[in-house]
């Protein structure tokens, strides 16, 4: 056999099984979000949609606020504005009706 198609069948090899020990598709599949950073400006209320907690494996502890135009802030879940807006996050997504698909 050639030897440049001995290290290329090699290198195929080698990449395929990084790819089977690697963390990243297990990332992506579960949808983890970890913040690198988080916001200190106050996010007025009346934008937020919802929001969700970073995981438990992040480095940092963390909520994003989703905004209605779709952007994800990263914010301190200790900080008073935040456990407050979550709160009312909640209390507005508790009394939305749903509705019915029953006819």
């Amino acid at each position: 056999m050639n030897p440049k198609m001995n290290l290329s069948a090699l290198l195929i090899v080698l990449l395929f099984s990084l790819g089977l020990v690697s963390p990243a598709p297990l990332a992506i599949s579960t949808g983890n979000t970890c913040c690198p950073s988080t916001q200190k400006a106050k996010i007025p209320l009346k934008q937020i949609v919802s929001y969700y907690k970073t995981s438990s494996s992040c480095a940092l502890p963390a909520l994003v606020f989703v905004t209605k135009l779709g952007k994800h802030w990263c914010v301190n879940p200790a900080d008073a504005w935040v456990k407050s807006h979550a709160a009312a996050v909640d209390r507005r997504l508790a009394s939305t009706p749903v509705m019915s698909t029953r006819a």
